[in-house]
């Protein structure tokens, strides 16, 4: 788990300094897998049957979830009984909020890496932010003289000047 978190820290510190954010890219290729193995987070993570037992009841629609392992960081892995052979949500208009949220920028920056058979994947893009700035700066430096001030303020002082020695 501490590979993870320092994983994760190292992603979001790097976004950080580069000015970059997470998205998501790719489409759900409907297979269901990720819906076998869910290892689950509730005010940590979910590593025993006791810590399971608790948040079925204290989360609404987890009774639908049964026990199935551990994964590779000891964490207790779940699957969905709504999954239908074909991998399909029985009920997909009512799937959980966990479900209709993944995956999310929160895996990410958890240290988490998508399955190789997922549809999706992570990519850092340069920040919204970084992006207008950038554009910003190219603006302002195109409608600027060699003075570094917009041309139209020079034409202006420019024409000051020539008033106030004429008078």
């Amino acid at each position: 788990m501490l590979f993870l978190q320092l994983k994760g820290a190292g992603r979001y510190l790097r976004m950080r300094l580069l000015r970059r954010e997470v998205v998501l890219r790719g489409s759900c290729r409907m297979c269901g897998r990720c819906c076998s193995e869910i290892a689950l987070y509730s005010d940590g993570w979910v590593r025993s049957l006791e810590d399971f037992q608790k948040a079925r009841e204290e989360i609404p629609g987890f009774d639908r979830l049964e026990p199935m392992g551990k994964d590779d960081y000891g964490n207790l892995t779940v699957r969905c009984t709504w999954l239908t052979e074909d991998g399909l949500c029985r009920d997909h208009e009512n799937r959980l909020s966990m479900c209709r949220g993944h995956p999310n920028r929160w895996h990410y920056l958890s240290g988490a890496d998508l399955a190789g058979y997922c549809g999706f994947r992570f990519e850092e893009i340069p920040s919204f932010e970084r992006v207008l700035r950038k554009r910003l700066r190219a603006e302002r430096k195109k409608k600027t003289g060699s003075s570094g001030s917009p041309r139209g303020v020079d034409a202006v002082a420019r024409m000051r000047r020539e008033d106030e020695t004429t008078e």
